[in-house]
Formats: C-alpha cells, structure tokens, sequence
C-alpha cells in the first residue's frame, strides 16, 4: 500500500453523508491494508461523518473540501472551506478566529460530562489542538457543559490529534483529523 493524497469535494446536504462517507471509505481502503485499516474502521466512519455534520451545521457554505492522506502510520483526514471562521463559547468566554490580542494559551474545557473532557488549547493566534480525556472515576458536571460540541468531542475522542487551523490569506478554516494505524 502506497502513501496517496487525494482531494474530494463534498456538497453540504445532509442527503450526501452516505455516498460521500462510502467514498471516502472506499478510498481508505484501496491504500491501506486490511490489517491496519479494520481495526481503525469504526473511527474512520466517525470522523467522516462528524466532520461532514459539522460542515452542514456551522460552516454556512455550501461546500467542502476533503483531503485523504495515507502512509504507513497514519490515516488524515482534513476538511477545508471557505465558510465562517470557527468559534467556540466556553467557560464565559468566547475563541473566535483568528484569536485576538491577549489571547492565552491554556486549554479550556470546551465539553465536560462524567466520562470525558474536551479541551481547546490555543497553539497560535490561528491554531487550536483538541484534546479528550477520558475519566478513569466518574466526575461530575455541569449539565450546561454539555449543549454543544458533541461532535467535536467524538473526532477527538478516535483520533490520535485532531487540530483546527484558520488561514487568514484566503479565509479558510482547516479541520485535520489524524488517525494512528
């Protein structure tokens, strides 16, 4: 199996997740071998069709685009668009990109229940890593932690890194999902 990096357009509606998930699949697939890929197919479908979720919910265009990359490590999974710059309300606070002037660094908890915690942590003015971490003891929340992020916190939760990137030079938001094999 070879290292491929292949582009694939996927027109915002919820009537395409199906063929576009399958596609991207079948892609996956043809480049990685079975014995790597089978035990990583749950998570691959669940990044897929998050990231094609959060497309349709949040970017507020009509399109994106997916780039598959493959190598003997590891399965990427980036989707791109031109739609509206990410932009979370958390902890009474709100991280909209680009980040402006001071902004800190510290991981916030974006998503919180008794299992897991979602953390943002600001790497740039426009990058931002996602990291989960699950609970070895139940915690307790705040239910009001849990209204939104859902989504987010599934990609992270199968992914070895999950990162969001905002260009400023063409206004482009940069999901990237990697999967260890």
């Amino acid at each position: 199996m070879d290292y491929i990096k292949k582009e694939v357009l996927f027109e915002h509606s919820t009537d395409n997740i199906y063929s576009f998930v399958n596609t991207v699949i079948d892609i996956i697939r043809e480049n990685v071998h079975p014995e790597k890929y089978e035990p990583n197919s749950s998570a691959v479908k669940q990044v897929i069709i998050e990231l094609c979720t959060n497309a349709i919910k949040h970017s507020n265009c009509r399109q994106s685009i997916f780039m598959i990359e493959t190598d003997h490590l590891f399965i990427k999974i980036s989707k791109a668009d031109s739609g509206l710059p990410f932009s979370l309300i958390c902890s009474n606070m709100v991280l909209s990109f680009p980040l402006t002037l001071p902004y800190t660094a510290e991981p916030v908890i974006i998503r919180k229940d008794m299992l897991s915690t979602l953390l943002a942590a600001p790497v740039s003015m426009n990058e931002l890593v996602f990291k989960y971490i699950e609970h070895d003891e139940p915690e307790s929340y705040d239910p009001q932690d849990l209204l939104e992020h859902y989504g987010l916190l599934i990609i992270a939760k199968h992914t070895f890194e999950f990162t969001y990137q905002y260009d400023e030079n063409s206004c482009t938001n940069i999901f990237k999902a990697v999967i260890r094999i």
